[in-house]
């Protein structure tokens, strides 16, 4: 079981890795999809029941993935159950309809907060979480994943931020910048 959860950890932060974060019975259901969003990659994470789409009927296919739902798609990829869970709290910001995947998350070691009980599960999920939680779960290497994820932090504090994140007062670098960045601080 431990080996399946491993192979479904890598292939999920995989597929984040390369920018093919999809949500999705058929896509061709989706009003937002058309065959440049792959469609094959959304049809069979919602036949899997992974990812069913928003109320509005759309998929989103452009969207960035938050906290909150990265961590219920990890439990549907990796059949945890959030109900497990119930009454247990680790954060205090996070939403009750992800307040069970988060915290089936965090007793597994998949994710952390951001410190003093703070989740931010609205925050966007970067490429390096999802190094840092293949790192971790999938590999067992928690002296890397805790590196990466301190040199994001370190990043963030000294003020860089890629347009995505970007925010006033901030210093605004590209991808390859950041990533130069981080292996300075790692």
């Amino acid at each position: 079981m431990r080996n399946l959860k491993r192979a479904l950890s890598l292939a999920l932060a995989s597929v984040m890795l390369v920018g093919m974060m999809v949500v999705g019975t058929s896509a061709a259901s989706f009003s937002d999809v058309d065959s440049d969003h792959n469609v094959e990659a959304i049809s069979v994470l919602q036949a899997l029941g992974v990812m069913n789409g928003y109320d509005d009927g759309g998929f989103h296919p452009e969207a960035n993935v938050t906290r909150n739902q990265m961590a219920m798609i990890i439990c549907a990829l990796l059949g945890l159950d959030g109900a497990d869970f119930t009454g247990y709290r680790p954060f205090t910001d996070v939403p009750d309809w992800a307040a069970g995947a988060v915290a089936a998350c965090e007793a597994n070691g998949i994710v952390g907060g951001r410190g003093e009980g703070i989740y931010d599960g609205d925050a966007y999920v970067t490429g390096v979480e999802a190094a840092a939680m293949m790192l971790r779960y999938s590999f067992d290497l928690d002296k890397e994943a805790d590196a990466m994820e301190q040199a994001v932090k370190q990043v963030l504090k000294d003020g860089y931020r890629t347009v995505d994140i970007m925010s006033e007062g901030c210093t605004q670098v590209g991808c390859r910048q950041m990533g130069d960045l981080l292996a300075q601080r790692i």
